[in-house]
């Protein structure tokens, strides 16, 4: 297998941080499948800019940034959906104080200014 000299691999990666990746352990992730691809198409007989071209269009169609905000979402994905349950438990502990301090209030029970402030203080 024909490996690739350091100029190229030198080209490649100037190419991949010029397409926008701003993370260098992406842009040396993305540089190892490039090179993989690129050597693979250039032992088939390809030119360098064909192979690039190729490679390109394999690895990521969408454009780069797309693959750096994909690589964003997967690691940041159990934060968010952790923070959704909070805001959804949140909302749940504000509504049902609320509605059941405007129930005390109404029907004169105790705890009406409790369940209220609870509610609204959860809903802030």
């Amino acid at each position: 297998m024909q490996q690739l000299s350091d100029n190229l691999t030198d080209i490649l990666r100037s190419r991949i941080i010029s397409g926008g990746i701003r993370d260098l352990d992406l842009v040396e992730d993305m540089l190892d499948h490039y090179c993989c691809i690129v050597e693979e198409q250039m032992d088939g007989g390809a030119d360098f800019e064909t192979a690039y071209t190729l490679a390109f269009r394999r690895v990521n169609p969408g454009g780069m940034p797309e693959i750096e905000e994909e690589l964003f979402f997967l690691l940041t994905f159990k934060t968010q959906l952790n923070m959704q349950k909070i805001i959804y438990g949140c909302g749940f502990v504000a509504a049902f104080g609320i509605s059941m301090g405007f129930l005390f209030r109404i029907v004169h029970w105790p705890g009406a200014n409790v369940l209220l402030t609870l509610g609204f203080s959860a809903l802030l």
